[in-house]
């Protein structure tokens, strides 16, 4: 009866060992043969995001022609469901990579999922905006440096801003403004970038990041403009970047009841 189940207990170990043979690298690079260059667990990010290369690495085959890759934000005390990516793979592979951008702070879970819907591997990591982004590090002005034009509005008409204001009331608009922005020259750019800071007190700086965005145009245009929606009083400041994270424009707006 020994002698059945010592071979019995090797194969287990051994099918053990291979089911959690996977690793899941979160890296800056990677070599030829799929090994991590520079593994993070804690990433500074600019403005727009920033992106790095997630390594898994099967330790055998994975007769399996699409993986999932998964990415988990911790919110309210728990991961939920951000963001998701599907990698084709040949069946023969024995690691596989892609890469993602991470644009917003917080703490992230990733992992893939073969067809069959099991987990692979599973990895974390910390995403903070660098030092030089989290503080009121650009001109609080309807202008930048370039003049291009930055106005909150109450609508745009025919390509036109009407009735611009620096103040609005939740009450009476439900936080809703029209963000009219003229660069008078040809962006050069297919997307902008847009962050929302807010004032936690009256003699702070804008350090609370609410919430950022990237919204498409065409680089022929010389002017766009976009909806947004706040939810809550304050005081807040609208950073516009073009793709290499130069600031556009940046004005302040003050929300009220």
């Amino acid at each position: 009866m020994i002698k059945k189940t010592f071979p019995l207990l090797i194969l287990f170990l051994i099918s053990f060992s291979l089911q959690f043979a996977q690793e899941l690298y979160l890296c800056e690079s990677y070599t030829e043969n799929g090994t991590p260059v520079g593994p993070i667990n804690r990433l500074e990010i600019k403005p727009y995001g920033t992106a790095i290369y997630v390594l898994l690495d099967n330790g055998n085959e994975f007769n399996d022609p699409l993986l999932y890759l998964f990415v988990d934000k911790f919110v309210d005390g728990k991961f939920t469901p951000f963001d998701s990516k599907s990698l084709e793979v040949k069946g023969n592979d024995t690691w596989a990579v892609t890469s993602y951008e991470f644009k917003e702070q917080g703490i992230y879970e990733v992992y893939f999922l073969n067809s069959s819907q099991s987990r692979l591997a599973t990895n974390k990591i910390e995403v903070l905006f660098e030092g030089e982004y989290l503080g009121d590090n650009f001109a609080s002005s309807s202008y930048s440096n370039i003049g291009s034009q930055f106005i909150f509005c109450e609508m745009v008409i025919n390509g036109k801003p009407t009735n611009p204001f620096t103040s609005l009331s939740l009450s009476k608009s439900d936080g809703q403004t029209f963000i009219y922005l003229n660069n008078y020259v040809p962006f050069g750019h297919d997307t902008i970038s847009v962050q929302y800071w807010k004032r936690s007190s009256t003699d702070s700086s804008y350090e609370e990041l609410i919430d950022s965005k990237i919204y498409k145009i065409l680089p022929e245009w010389s002017d766009t403009f976009f909806k947004y929606n706040f939810n809550s009083i304050g005081d807040y400041k609208i950073d516009i970047f073009d793709t290499k994270n130069n600031l556009i424009a940046s004005n302040i707006i003050i929300i009220s009841k």
